[in-house]
């Protein structure tokens, strides 16, 4: 398994935080690394869910919502033959009005070692551009 992470100390609370990360239909609006979100299961944040993500420069995937805990974490899966992508997306309290973002994307499946050669730079550069715009969002959220 090939894995990128990605973290960020944020000075909000952890609710306004979630806020930006849960609502992955408004990604496209305040992501540099997102150009399009599609709930095709039309649910909300919870297991099962499906969206349809598109970036630049990566073919568009369907991503399953594996698990979620509301103002903790969100993680999902997508597939296709021979590949397998995990990404989580985590929220945790560090005292009252700061909390750590922290993102981890994974490779996984026989073309894993493909992908991370051809993908990895780019993914790494994806999570920490997305950590940083999630930093700028909840901390300029009060201003």
């Amino acid at each position: 398994m090939y894995t990128y992470t990605a973290s960020a100390n944020i000075s909000a609370s952890i609710d306004v935080t979630w806020s930006y990360l849960s609502n992955v239909l408004e990604w496209p609006n305040v992501l540099p690394t997102i150009s399009e979100v599609d709930n095709i299961s039309g649910g909300g944040m919870v297991v099962g869910s499906i969206f349809r993500v598109v970036q630049p420069g990566i073919n568009p995937a369907r991503w399953v919502v594996t698990s979620c805990s509301e103002n903790e974490r969100f993680s999902w899966r997508a597939r296709m033959p021979g590949l397998g992508m995990s990404a989580d997306h985590i929220v945790v309290p560090v005292g009252s009005m700061n909390c750590k973002l922290m993102l981890a994307f994974s490779f996984s499946g026989i073309l894993s070692p493909l992908a991370a050669f051809m993908r990895g730079k780019l993914v790494q550069r994806y999570i920490s551009a997305e950590a940083e715009a999630f930093k700028r969002l909840a901390e300029n959220a009060g201003a």
